[in-house]
C-alpha cells in the first residue's frame, strides 16, 4: 500500500507552500493569495466531502504567479492525487470553477495545455487526510492561527475541527 502525505511548509507574505509526498515521489507547489482564492479551504472541503462520500472526484485550484497547479483527487475505483500545472493563469480559462467534482480527464478536455507534474495512486484516503489534519493542527495556537492569518486569510477552524471529528 502506498502512503501519501501532505505537508503545510511555510505561509509567508500572501504565499502558502505544501508539499505532497509519495513513498517515492514528491512535489512543492504555492498558492498566492493576489486573487483571493484560498486553496487550502477548498482542499480541505473537497477531502471532507469525499470522506462523506458526497463525491468521487474533485480539483482545487492553487494559484501561482504565473501560472496555476490543479490538485486533482479522484476516489472511484482506486484513490489517485494528481498536480497538474498550466501556464495559464485561472482567469484566462473561463471554463472552469477554482475547485469542483472534474476528474482529471475532464480537466484536460477543456484546459489542454496542463503538465503532469505529479502522481501517485493506491492509498487510503483516511490515511491521507490525517496527514492533512495534522498539517494544518500545526497552526492551531493562538500565536500560529495569528500568523497564518495575518500572512494568508482566515483559518479554517470549522473545517479542521470537522475533519477531526470524522476521523477520531
Amino acid at each position: 500500500m502506498n502512503a501519501v502525505n501532505f505537508e503545510i511548509l511555510g505561509i509567508h507574505a500572501g504565499w502558502y507552500d505544501v508539499k505532497f509526498v509519495s513513498n517515492d515521489k514528491q512535489v512543492e507547489i504555492s498558492a498566492s493569495d493576489a486573487w483571493g482564492n484560498d486553496s487550502p479551504l477548498y482542499f480541505l472541503k473537497m477531502v471532507l466531502r469525499m470522506l462523506n462520500n458526497e463525491i468521487e472526484s474533485g480539483y482545487v485550484v492553487f494559484d501561482e504567479e504565473p501560472g496555476t497547479y490543479i490538485v486533482c483527487l479522484e476516489t472511484s475505483d482506486d484513490v489517485k492525487l494528481r498536480v497538474l500545472f498550466s501556464n495559464l493563469d485561472d482567469d484566462e480559462w473561463k471554463v472552469i470553477e477554482l475547485y469542483g467534482e472534474l476528474s482529471r480527464q475532464e480537466i484536460e478536455n477543456v484546459i489542454t495545455d496542463t503538465e503532469e507534474l505529479f502522481v501517485t495512486s493506491g492509498f487510503e484516503i483516511e490515511s491521507f487526510a490525517r496527514t492533512i489534519l495534522r498539517g494544518f493542527e500545526e497552526w492551531k495556537s493562538d500565536l500560529k492561527i495569528r500568523e497564518y492569518e495575518e500572512n494568508w486569510m482566515e483559518f479554517p477552524e470549522k473545517e479542521v475541527c470537522e475533519l477531526r471529528r470524522m476521523l477520531y
